[in-house]
């Protein structure tokens, strides 16, 4: 559900960097024909409903009179198996959209774009601190920069490099080289790695 959800919010018209596979004869919409909705991970959110639906009838079979009576039975011939089932579907489905996504590189990078910097700030407040400048000082000096960026629209690199307080820290070309989102992604790419490192291992997962 969660990452169906974010694959969702990610395929909106307003971000519109990811999109779930699209067949060339599918419909999106019966009204707007070009649509093009992600009506697979809309589905698995909507079973996921379902499913979490039925964790409290199963989890009220612990409550049973005395040794033990069958008002479990009645629920578990209903959940167990249609839970099952539709969990099977759902896991179906996410590898075939998971296997399937599509990324607009252009919108990314737009997006990216789009704040003109100000999605760096944390990066350079950190730098700082490490060039020795106190934390508070450091949040209270990129704040400035920020909103002077925001107020005269003009980029952080622009606001960092004209301000003779970071100067004394921070160089222009280390500014310049602080402000790509491309080498700020921590431990993101190991993680991934880590992961479908285990799901060869434990799953026999070969995609």
């Amino acid at each position: 559900d969660k990452i169906f959800t974010e694959i969702r919010n990610l395929q909106r018209t307003e971000i519109g960097e990811v999109m779930e596979p699209f067949g060339p004869k599918q419909v999106g919409s019966s009204t707007m024909p070009s649509k093009r909705n992600p009506i697979h991970s809309e589905r698995i959110c909507g079973l996921s409903r379902v499913i979490r639906a039925m964790v409290e009838p199963q989890l009220l079979s612990n409550v049973l009179w005395h040794e033990r009576d069958l008002t479990n039975s009645s629920c578990e011939r209903v959940v167990i198996p249609q839970a099952t089932i539709y969990l099977y579907y759902a896991l179906g489905l996410s590898t075939q959209i998971l296997r399937g996504l599509v990324f607009d590189e252009e919108r990314i990078q737009e997006n990216l774009r789009l704040t003109r910097g100000l999605i760096m700030a944390e990066r350079i407040m950190i730098a700082l601190v490490e060039k020795g400048l106190g934390r508070q000082e450091a949040h209270a000096l990129v704040r400035e920069a920020s909103m002077r960026a925001i107020s005269e629209k003009i980029g952080l690199d622009e606001s960092l490099i004209s301000d003779k307080r970071v100067a004394k820290y921070l160089s222009r070309t280390e500014i310049e080289d602080l402000m790509n989102p491309k080498t700020y992604i921590g431990t993101a790419v190991q993680q991934i790695e880590r992961l479908i490192k285990i799901a060869k291992e434990s799953w026999g997962y070969s995609g």
